[in-house]
């Protein structure tokens, strides 16, 4: 799998030979591991420190859930707004920023009850 996605992404060049497929088979087979532990450690260290900044601004749980489910919900809004094309973002900024909304009213507003526009 790992050589197959090697081939697909290469530029146009001439195909790896026999000896270069080896080499390549080889050096993924010494490095996948130790970059799979290291990408574990690296996940628990930044768990670690997410829990000690939570700790540190005195968050409850019920904030700590409440900001994981915001995040979650932004990251997801970014990937779909990423994939949309450059002239409809445009767009929406254009029109987004004419029908600016106060502060005031993102403050009277209640949560389920802000104004939202669908991007689709």
């Amino acid at each position: 799998m790992f050589v197959d996605e090697v081939k697909k992404r290469r530029p146009k060049m001439p195909q790896l030979t026999p000896a270069g497929l080896r080499t390549l088979t080889s050096t993924f087979r010494d490095y996948a591991a130790q970059i799979a532990t290291l990408d574990t450690e690296s996940d628990g260290l930044e768990r670690r420190v997410s829990d000690l900044v939570n700790v540190a601004y005195g968050l409850s749980a019920a904030e700590i859930d409440l900001m994981w489910r915001v995040i979650q919900v932004s990251v997801e809004t970014a990937r779909l707004v990423a994939a949309l094309p450059m002239e409809y973002i445009s767009a929406l900024v254009i029109e987004s920023s004419d029908q600016a909304l106060s502060a005031e009213t993102f403050t009277a507003a209640g949560a389920n009850d802000f104004p939202t526009q669908s991007l689709f």
